[in-house]
């Protein structure tokens, strides 16, 4: 069994070793690249302006007296789980924020000394601006309007949070939010009877086209048939038309013919030749005294234009 030897001496190196790594680790700090220090000196702030800033990388500092606050300069995101508010109809809303910041590098120095408590107050500006343009909203209209609220939630913040903290609001985001059971309700009633308004409209509107197809189908059946009654006028027209044509072209030429026919003959011939153009060639009866006498003008005409025998 080994025997262990305790002396001062020992005690005294070993609590020596122990306070130079201590030593050591204290006299100097590293920093990210989106990284700067602050100094304080016994919980003091000493750091008096942004050129006193501790940059990225390894620095020294005094151990023990001086402590390094870090901050980070890059995009930041804090979230607010729960906000509660009233919308403009009374109705109570609930949700969840969460805001984009950077923390700018030439006012970190005013920052943490005049605002150290900046998360808190940051938190206190962004729900304030949230819950007023949600008060201004109608509940029905919130899901609809989302990105817009949230765009006039980050301009006022924005404006609010410089003025005040000297912090550069980036963007407000809502990733939920969620009503009360009976406005859910009510929501859900008002949209099955929206979606039952919406089938009675299209019927409506299906009604309509179908009577607007049977109106146009008889207006094409009545212009049908007036087409065709006014192709068959337009038929009989040129009918009369052609007959009258006819007729003209035939009475002139009978007026031609007759023309011809006088010069041939002579004008006082006329007469007869148009008596004897409407003879039939029978014969007339001569009826007298009860007794029938039939004469035959054709014999006695030819006895008379017949000619003499010699010496008779």
């Amino acid at each position: 069994m080994t025997e262990f030897n305790f002396s001062p001496k020992k005690a005294f190196a070993g609590v020596a070793l122990v306070g130079a790594v201590g030593l050591s680790l204290g006299s100097f700090t590293i920093l990210e690249e989106t990284e700067r220090g602050i100094d304080y000196r016994l919980g003091e702030m000493v750091t008096e302006s942004a050129d006193q800033l501790r940059s990225q990388g390894f620095s020294l500092k005094v151990p023990f007296l001086t402590s390094v606050k870090k901050v980070d300069i890059s995009l930041q995101q804090a979230d607010y789980p729960v906000v509660s508010t009233y919308t403009r109809d009374n109705q109570v809303i609930t949700a969840s924020l969460t805001v984009m910041y950077k923390m700018p590098e030439g006012e970190l120095v005013s920052i943490f000394k005049n605002n150290p408590d900046y998360l808190s107050k940051l938190e206190t500006t962004v729900m304030d601006a949230a819950k007023s343009a949600l008060g201004r909203q109608e509940a029905q209209n919130v899901a609809q309007n989302r990105e817009q609220i949230m765009l006039q939630v980050t301009e006022e913040t924005a404006k609010q949070v410089k003025d005040l903290l000297g912090i550069e609001v980036v963007a407000v985001k809502m990733p939920n939010f969620d009503f009360d059971d009976d406005f859910e309700r009510a929501v859900s009633k008002a949209a099955n009877a929206k979606a039952v308004l919406d089938e009675k409209r299209t019927e409506l509107e299906q009604q309509r086209v179908e009577k607007d197809k049977t109106i146009v189908a008889a207006e094409g059946a009545n212009e049908a048939k007036k087409l065709e009654a006014d192709a068959a006028a337009y038929e009989l027209q040129k009918q009369k038309e052609a007959e009258a044509i006819g007729n003209l072209a035939i009475a002139q030429a009978e007026a031609e013919g007759f023309t011809k026919i006088v010069e041939a003959i002579g004008q006082e011939n006329i007469a007869t030749y148009l008596q004897t153009s409407k003879w039939d060639g029978s014969v007339p009866a001569v009826n007298g005294g009860g007794a029938s006498t039939l004469v035959d003008m054709r014999e006695i005409t030819h006895a008379v234009q017949a000619p003499k025998a010699p010496g008779k």
